[in-house]
């Protein structure tokens, strides 16, 4: 299981997939037509076509700050092993 904060120019769009809560839906990523530069064409090759994740967002609240908004993905795609508070 990898669980990482989304830092994607492009954030999530949460009108798309499967939707299983409020700012909580699954979606599928496909792997780009081409390699990255920081990977070898071996490592490239060995990834999945497609891979199905779960995106969560949330809000962080600070007093004297603006409200962020934070987007987790994860692979855990069972909702009963990571709660959405």
């Amino acid at each position: 299981m990898a669980c990482f904060r989304n830092i994607r120019v492009v954030s999530g769009d949460f009108r798309k997939g499967k939707r299983l809560g409020k700012n909580d839906h699954l979606v599928t990523w496909t792997r780009p037509k081409r390699c990255p530069k920081a990977m070898n064409k071996e490592e490239f090759e060995a990834l999945p076509a497609t891979l199905q994740v779960r995106e969560v967002r949330f809000s962080v609240e600070r007093p004297g700050w603006r409200t962020k908004s934070v987007t987790v993905v994860t692979t855990n795609l069972r909702g009963y092993l990571w709660l959405v508070e």
